[in-house]
């Protein structure tokens, strides 16, 4: 399934993106699965883009 994207922001070299996921994987060695909301937030560099933070939250 793709993600749902639900709001791009650009602010100077800044950019916050926000997405809405099925997952079902394993994280740090523990099952997960469920809608999740990603929030990245990237920087552009001299040398390239890089994701400076981010969040995950499950969706009920």
């Amino acid at each position: 399934m793709l993600p749902t994207v639900e709001e791009v922001k650009i602010v100077d070299d800044t950019a916050i993106a926000i997405l809405v996921y099925d997952t079902k994987g394993t994280m740090l060695g523990k099952p997960i699965q469920g809608r999740f909301r990603y929030i990245r937030i990237w920087k552009q560099f001299s040398d390239g883009l890089k994701v400076i933070g981010g969040s995950c939250t499950k969706l009920s």
